[in-house]
């Protein structure tokens, strides 16, 4: 007993180091719970991945909610019916929708064109700050959700037919002690400014005209009694009576002429009179003479 009790002791003694190394290779080998330690390193990164998803779509929301309140803002201010100022009109959609602090003070231009009867155009930006929930533990704390939106209304192939008085009556003075015909000149150019060019610059300025040629057309037909029948003239009258330096090129039309959208007939009017003489008879009332 005392023989077998030494030999273990002495076998213990001498293979204890390559007993021990056998351990150490014995569970390098060993695979058991490996997976254990990958999963929880997948797990971790679906959780990131997980978080930056959420983050995401919370600030796409964000901006979709931003992008549709500023259209419907934009499209509003941009309608030529609206009378508010563009930039008012915005803000009051953004107040309405809480969301005035994502809308800074310069953020919407001012109306391209503004004024200009046939033409408005808006542009506005508006941009959102969203705290990230998941992606700050990336060095990510917050994500832009920016908007921008234009809109533009013009009413184009504009034909226009400015019919102006020029008969003497239009030398009386008018309340400002010019005469009428002055003040209508000064009317039919201010009109015609703001129908074709930038009516926030000085009338007849050179190199303000911003809407493009063709859009708009403007002709002035100017009248006093009778009117001048231009192209038209030889359509109706079959012949001259007056040289066309007395009386050019004036036509005679009749009441029922003007009750109807059909031309007349060629050849079937009168040109004019030269000249054309009101006065006034205490029993007759007004009567003309006409000069042939």
């Amino acid at each position: 007993m005392m023989r077998l009790r030494r030999s273990k002791q002495k076998m213990n003694a001498t293979e204890a180091l390559g007993l021990y190394q056998a351990l150490l290779k014995r569970f390098g080998r060993d695979e058991s719970g490996s997976l254990v330690l990958f999963g929880m390193f997948i797990f971790i990164l679906m959780l990131w991945s997980l978080g930056i998803g959420i983050d995401i779509v919370r600030n796409e929301t964000n901006r979709v909610n931003l992008q549709n309140t500023l259209d419907r803002a934009v499209l509003a201010a941009t309608d030529l019916s609206q009378t508010e100022d563009p930039k008012t009109v915005v803000r009051d959609y953004f107040a309405k929708a809480n969301l005035s602090e994502y809308l800074g003070t310069t953020d919407v231009d001012p109306p391209t064109s503004d004024g200009i009867l046939n033409y408005r155009r808006v542009d506005a930006t508006a941009n959102a700050r969203v705290d990230t929930l998941f992606m700050n533990m990336l060095g990510v704390e917050y994500m832009n959700a920016y908007a921008a939106s234009s809109a533009e209304e013009g009413i184009s192939d504009i034909e226009i037919s400015l019919i102006v008085d020029v008969s003497g009556s239009m030398g009386d003075p008018s309340s400002s002690g010019k005469s009428k015909l002055y003040e209508l000149q000064d009317a039919a150019k201010e009109f015609g400014w703001m129908m074709l060019c930038n009516p926030n610059a000085p009338v007849n300025s050179s190199g303000n005209c911003s809407v493009e040629p063709g859009i708009v057309s403007i002709s002035l037909i100017p009248y006093s009694g009778q009117v001048n029948a231009g192209v038209f003239f030889d359509h109706y009258v079959s012949a001259r009576q007056w040289p066309a330096a007395w009386s050019h090129s004036c036509v005679e039309f009749s009441d029922a002429d003007f009750a109807t959208s059909t031309m007349p007939a060629a050849g079937t009017r009168s040109q004019s009179p030269q000249f054309q003489n009101f006065y006034y008879e205490a029993d007759r009332g007004r009567d003309a003479e006409w000069g042939w």
